[in-house]
This record gives C-alpha cells, structure tokens and sequence, in this order.
C-alpha cells in the first residue's frame, strides 16, 4: 500500500512468496548493514573539509543491485550539508559509482580514478557495497554475464566443477572452471564463479581499513525505505519529507543490460523470496566447492544458508 500497489493480479497473488518464506531466508530481523560503527567515524573525518564535500558512492559486483541501490538513495534520501547537488557528486550527494568504478576491486581503490572523476578525494566518499546472496548471484549470471567471461552453455550453469557437459567444451586442467574479467586496467582472474564472489567481497569486507558499508540486495527488495533510511543517516542525511519513492520497475538502463525484459520489484520478490530455485542447476560437486570456497564469514554475516544448513528453515 505505501508503493501505492492497490490492484494486484490473482495470479501473481498467488505465486508471491509468504513472510516467512522471506525470512526463513533472510532472518527476522531487518536490514543487515555491516560497517555502521564507522559512520560517526566518517562523519567526523569530513568536520572542516572546505573544498570535497562527502559522499555516497555505490559499488558492487556485476548484477548485485548497485543500480537499485543508487535509484533509492537518490530518489529518497537529502544530504543538505554535504554534496549540495553539486554536479561531480551526483544527485544530493549520492553518486551511482564510487571514483574507483563500482565493479572494479576494492585493492584499486588509490590508484584507479575513472576519468570523469580522477580529482575527486577517495577518503571523502563512503563506499556503499551491495552484496547479494552467491547461489542466486550465480544463477543471475548465467542469464546475463556482463563482464565475467567463463566458458559454460545452458546445459549446466552455474557450473563451478566441470561435468561432461563442460569437458565437451574444454578440458579444464585444474578441476574447476576459472572466469575472468577484463579490467581497463589489466586482467583478473580467478578459479571459479564462487571464487570471485568471495574474493570480491572480502576485499571490501576484511581487507578494507576504510569507513565503508555492506549491504543486502534483498534489503532494498523486502526494506527498502528501512534500509535506504539507515545508509542515509549513517552520513548525516534524512530522508525526503514528503512520500517515499518505490521503485517499482528495473533499475537497469543502458548498455550492458542486455535487452531481455527487466526485473520489476515485484517480480523480483517472486524470483528471490524463497528458496525454491536456490540451487537450480547446480550439481552436488557445484554444491561442495562452493560450500568450501564462499567466505564462510560473509556467509554468517548477510545470513546467506549453505546446502543443508536448517538455521532459517532455508528449502
């Protein structure tokens, strides 16, 4: 009712899933935002900066929700003191990349400034990493790769161990099947699908000695105004007084994207509220690799369940 949905149809009712069936894969207990007890921190490290005013910057690996996430801030969030909607901080504030470039690694953070942004102080943007759960993440990629380039068809991905519809495609010597991105800056490369997912992330969430925050993509999916509400004020910013903006279709535009038919929220909660399709595709060795490779702190962290794991009654 808040996003104004009053006429849904009978059957999107009926496939939309139930409360529980959301926490049972996202826990009860709100928004999880990791990296709230440096917002003071970064609040005060900005006191008397006259010539870089603070920011929001969003970042997040491929399909990870960095566009959902800069469509809320932007629409709903007011940061008065402090980006003044001056144009090289994007819109009140909030720009839709951190100067790094929102997909690239947190490790190139001091020494790769994208160009529009290559004067711009690091230290005064506070980076806003959407990470999203790996099974599901996987799977997104498969449908649209983006910039990871690994070798798999429909017949079997997410494939992370290779089976024999893989070794009819390639041999692949290290028992695993590597993706790559290609960089401006060079290429990375790692042993698989889950291998990036943990890399990635840790980068921001272990490695960083930095004011920075992780949060869910499913937040902003199943609380959005809670979740947009708590990243605003973590630099001093309100939420605009009038109504809150939903966003009620894709958040993705341009090229890159693909010209499949967008995700619209809704939409959104049918594909990720339960855990029917978690681990589609996937076959028992995909299952013990990724169970063995994915960051098991950033697994505990966002709540994301492993294969058999009953914390949250996960199917």
């Amino acid at each position: 009712r808040d996003a104004g949905i009053t006429d849904i149809d009978v059957a999107v009712v009926q496939v939309l899933p139930t409360w529980q069936q959301v926490e049972q894969l996202y826990g009860n207990k709100g928004p999880i935002i990791e990296g709230q007890s440096q917002c003071q921190s970064f609040r005060n490290s900005m006191a008397g900066k006259k010539k870089q005013h603070a920011s929001l910057g969003i970042a997040g690996m491929f399909d990870s929700g960095t566009n959902l996430a800069a469509t809320y801030l932007e629409a709903n969030c007011i940061l008065p003191a402090i980006g003044g909607g001056h144009k090289k901080n994007g819109k009140n504030g909030i720009r839709w990349q951190v100067p790094w470039g929102k997909h690239v690694l947190a490790k190139k953070r001091k020494d790769h400034l994208i160009q529009k942004t290559a004067l711009d102080d690091v230290d005064a943007v506070l980076p806003v990493v959407i990470i999203r759960d790996p099974y599901y993440w996987m799977q997104s990629l498969c449908r649209h790769n983006y910039g990871a380039q690994w070798l798999h068809d429909g017949g079997h991905c997410p494939n992370l161990v290779p089976n024999a519809v893989d070794y009819k495609i390639y041999r692949f010597p290290l028992g695993t099947i590597p993706v790559r991105i290609k960089y401006d800056y060079g290429l990375e490369k790692w042993d698989s699908l889950a291998h990036l997912w943990s890399d990635w992330y840790q980068q921001y969430y272990q490695d960083a000695d930095y004011p920075r925050l992780l949060v869910r993509y499913e937040d902003f999916l199943f609380y959005p105004k809670q979740v947009t509400q708590q990243i605003c004020e973590c630099v001093g910013g309100t939420l605009r007084s009038d109504d809150f903006y939903y966003a009620m279709n894709s958040a993705k535009h341009g090229p890159g994207h693909g010209s499949a038919a967008r995700t619209s929220w809704v939409s959104a909660m049918i594909r990720y509220g339960s855990g029917v399709r978690r681990f589609h595709n996937l076959t028992d060795p995909d299952l013990a690799l990724a169970r063995h490779v994915l960051d098991s702190k950033l697994m505990q962290t966002f709540l994301y369940a492993q294969p058999g794991d009953e914390e949250f009654g996960m199917q």
